[in-house]
C-alpha cells in the first residue's frame, strides 16, 4: 500500500504517461466505464480523468459518494479510491475531477514484487566455483531483484549455468551492509544479444531456503530501490 503523496503522484503520472486504461466503478459497484488519466495536479491535490462516452455513466459517477479505479500499468495492478467527481475541462476535453487518493494499492502479478536495479546503483552476485561447470569465482551483475530471487547477467559467451542448476554459497553485495550469503536455483535462462554480436546470458534465479533476516534485508533494499525509481519518474 502506497501512502506517500509524492509516490502516489508518481504512480498517477506514470498511468497518464503510458495511457493506461482504468475501469471506474462508482460506489465500488459492478457497473463501470473505461477512462484514463488526463491530468495530475499535485499542487492542488486534484486528479482529472477522461469523461465517459455515455452521459448516463458520467451521471452515475457524479452521483456516487466515492469511486474505485482499477488499471494495469507495466504489468502491475493499480487500484485506488477517490471521492466525489465534478465536471471539468482540460482544454477542449471533457473530464471528471476529484481529490487525489490518499492511498494506492499496487500488486504485481507474482508472489513477490520485482524491481529493476539501475546501473547507477550496481548490485553484484559473486558465484564461487561450481564444479564441474566452473572452477573459479564468477561475478554477475544483478538486473532485477525481489523477495523471491534475482535476475543476473552471467557474462559473455556460452551459457554457464543451465536451468535447474543449484548455485551454493553465493554472496550478494548489499549497499551500506555486509554481503549476504545465499543459495540460488536457476529457474530460467535467456540469451540476450549485445554489442558487436556478443551474447550475454541472463538467468532468473530463485532463493533457496533464504533465512528470514536476510529476506528482511532484501525487502529493505527493494523498498529503497522502488522509492528511487518513483523519484526518477516524478522528475521525468
Amino acid at each position: 500500500m502506497v501512502r506517500s503523496s509524492l509516490e502516489i503522484s508518481a504512480v498517477l503520472r506514470l498511468l497518464q504517461r503510458t495511457g493506461s486504461l482504468l475501469s471506474v466503478h462508482p460506489d465500488g459497484g459492478e457497473e463501470f466505464f473505461l477512462s484514463s488519466v488526463v491530468r495530475v495536479d499535485a499542487e492542488r491535490g486534484l486528479l482529472s480523468i477522461e469523461a465517459a462516452a455515455a452521459a448516463a455513466s458520467n451521471q452515475l459517477a457524479r452521483l456516487a459518494s466515492s469511486s474505485t479505479l482499477v488499471g494495469i500499468c507495466e504489468r502491475i495492478k493499480v487500484q485506488f479510491d477517490v471521492g466525489v467527481w465534478t465536471p471539468a475541462h482540460d482544454g477542449s476535453q471533457d473530464c471528471l475531477q476529484a481529490r487525489m487518493p490518499t492511498s494506492l494499492l499496487r500488486l504485481q502479478r507474482r508472489e513477490y514484487y520485482r524491481v529493476d536495479v539501475p546501473q547507477t546503483t550496481p548490485l553484484r552476485c559473486h558465484i564461487p566455483a561450481q564444479p564441474p561447470l566452473t572452477r573459479e569465482t564468477l561475478q554477475a551483475r544483478i538486473v532485477d531483484i525481489s523477495g523471491g530471487g534475482i535476475a543476473m547477467v552471467e557474462g559473455l559467451g556460452a551459457q554457464v549455468f543451465p536451468v535447474g542448476t543449484r548455485l551454493q554459497g553465493c554472496s550478494i553485495e548489499l549497499p551500506g551492509a555486509m554481503d549476504v550469503r545465499v543459495d540460488l536455483l536457476v529457474r530460467a535462462s535467456q540469451a540476450v544479444p549485445g554489442r558487436q554480436d556478443q551474447v550475454r546470458w541472463v538467468s532468473g534465479c530463485e532463493f533457496v531456503d533464504l533465512p528470514e533476516p536476510v529476506r528482511a534485508q532484501m525487502q529493505r533494499l527493494i523498498s529503497r530501490l522502488e522509492r528511487e525509481q518513483l523519484r526518477r519518474a516524478t522528475r521525468s
